[in-house]
């Protein structure tokens, strides 16, 4: 049996199993088994072999703490390994469906911008168009390229008489002419032969009341182009409202969406009667 215990030398040179207090010379001390025909009683080893036992003890001591922090280390450091390795997974699924979102978002609003879109939700500002453009061309040549029916932007005349006077037009007139009033912010509302006559009465007094109110920027208008399959047509610049019926509360509300919202709000005809 090894044992260790603290003692201090005595005259002898023997350690001693026993402390005396304030005594700086303590030492750590070696017990082993006693042979079979002597006294029970602990073995003491000299001094040198004692400080050689407590050398070697303290360096056993030393290096089985050492492994043991080792050991501690390389699991600490394996542990974060395979936590980096989860957290690096985790990103980079997250980094890519951010940019699978991001991708298509991009193409919806591509498509509401390229073929049209309601404004807000609401079924009164009609569905916008794509923008064809606002080349000034000379009077009586036809404009090309047109993206809606009636055209809501695009090629059209600039002369004396274009953009043409608000207010009501007995008369069809070509869309070459109302596309320069709707640059100027203006609303023109179209309509077809199938519209009925008290359909466009109260068309005509709607627009001939409205002429005379701070948003003065409206026509009404037949159509003689190609059939649009509606009575009516409301348009703005880049907007487009078909309607069944002379539905005015759907006329004011395209209005007030896209009264002004052009390239050049601020020029055309003055306001009749002015």
């Amino acid at each position: 049996m090894l044992q260790l215990e603290l003692g201090e030398p005595d005259k002898t040179g023997y350690q001693l199993p026993h402390e005396r207090e304030g005594t700086a010379s303590r030492c750590l001390l070696l017990r082993v088994g006693h042979p079979p025909d002597s006294n029970p009683g602990p073995r003491w080893l000299p001094r040198g072999e004692g400080s050689a036992a407590r050398l070697s003890f303290a360096a056993m001591a030393k290096r089985r703490t050492s492994g043991i922090q080792r050991r501690s280390r390389a699991s600490e450091e394996a542990l974060g390994r395979r936590l980096g390795a989860g957290t690096r997974r985790t990103l980079d699924w997250r980094v890519l469906t951010l940019g699978a979102i991001l991708l298509l978002g991009a193409v919806v609003l591509l498509l509401v911008l390229l073929f049209g879109g309601n404004s807000n939700g609401d079924p009164s500002a009609g569905t916008r168009q794509a923008d064809a453009g606002r080349t000034h061309i000379q009077e009586g040549q036809p404009g090309t390229g047109y993206t809606s029916v009636p055209a809501t932007s695009g090629p059209h005349w600039s002369s004396a008489d274009s953009p043409g006077p608000w207010g009501v037009y007995p008369t069809a007139q070509p869309q070459e002419r109302m596309i320069h009033n709707m640059e100027h912010g203006g609303i023109v509302i179209w309509y077809q032969s199938t519209l009925g006559a008290e359909g466009v009465a109260a068309l005509t007094t709607y627009v001939q009341q409205q002429i005379t109110q701070a948003q003065f920027k409206v026509i009404l208008v037949p159509w003689s182009g190609a059939d649009f399959g509606h009575p009516i047509a409301v348009t703005a610049w880049d907007w487009l409202l078909y309607l069944d019926t002379p539905d005015l509360d759907k006329i004011r509300g395209f209005l007030n969406a896209h009264y002004g919202d052009s390239p050049e709000p601020f020029g055309g005809p003055a306001q009749p009667g002015t």
